[in-house]
């Protein structure tokens, strides 16, 4: 601006966005470094929220261009701790956009947001299955657990999701959404593969490679969504109906709740020598 001859800048308020996450794993820490790595330094800062610091702080390393402050939750399982931790961010602090990631953090914040009313995007990172609502408590009450997290989920501004299966999930759980569609939004998950350009190595001390045998990668959490049952039904195939024995998994993986079926369920079909595995983090 020119007033009399004489340059006066203004300076530019940042956006200020509060981050909740109830489990900051490795997808979401990607998606936070793609996603949020893009957005104008100059314009945006970020409040995260969670229960393990450890995590924030590797959040928080992989945006070194921006400012972003970590506020790591006491009691590290606690649902409550998160929700209060969420609301004195909220009452002492001034954002303009909470950007929850997944659906337990998007129900956390709704919560401690009834008063405040910042507007709210909840990012579902995950899809949902039958388990997660025939536990013993709930069994004989599954519609009413489902109603409870859909009536909670609909106070949020937007709900997005990172893919269109992911929203056809989301809707087949909790069809009452359809009648919010104008809160709905695919946004899918974008990859930055200059990472993925160079050429890496298996390291040999950890996987020892043999001649004339054909290696298959898997790299990710040991959970449904990954699809691993389906790489050791695909072994199975290959070991017992066409008698080709010259292939092994070698699999780098996060700690996820399936591990151990996993492991049995290799040992059972007795395919146990076909599989390389490795633990990248111990629960």
């Amino acid at each position: 601006m020119n007033r009399g001859g004489t340059i006066v800048t203004r300076k530019i308020r940042k956006i200020r966005i509060l981050v909740p996450i109830r489990y900051p794993v490795g997808g979401i820490r990607t998606y936070l470094k793609y996603t949020y790595g893009k957005l104008d330094q100059n314009k945006y800062e970020f409040d995260f929220v969670a229960p393990s610091e450890k995590w924030l702080n590797r959040i928080k390393s992989d945006l070194t261009n921006y400012k972003v402050l970590v506020h790591p939750v006491r009691k590290e399982n606690s649902n409550k701790a998160l929700m209060f931790s969420i609301f004195r961010l909220l009452r002492n602090k001034n954002y303009q956009i909470i950007h929850s990631q997944g659906y337990t953090a998007g129900i956390l914040s709704n919560f401690a947001n009834m008063i405040f009313r910042v507007p709210h995007i909840i990012t579902l990172h995950h899809i949902f299955g039958h388990g997660q609502f025939s536990d013993t408590f709930w069994k004989r009450f599954q519609w009413l657990k489902r109603e409870s997290i859909q009536f909670v989920l609909s106070y949020a501004d937007r709900i997005q999701t990172v893919s269109d299966d992911a929203m056809s999930n989301l809707l087949e759980y909790f069809p009452g959404l359809e009648r919010r569609k104008e809160k709905l939004i695919v946004i899918k998950n974008g990859i930055d593969i200059r990472e993925f350009l160079a050429e890496y190595k298996i390291n040999e001390a950890i996987f020892p490679k043999q001649r004339n045998i054909f290696y298959l990668g898997f790299l990710g959490r040991y959970m449904p969504e990954k699809g691993f049952s389906f790489i050791i039904d695909l072994m199975e195939s290959l070991v017992k109906k066409h008698r080709k024995r010259n292939f092994r998994v070698v699999s780098v993986g996060g700690f996820g709740g399936f591990i151990r079926e996993y492991k049995k369920k290799i040992d059972s079909r007795g395919i146990s020598e076909y599989f390389k595995l490795k633990m990248t983090v111990k629960k």
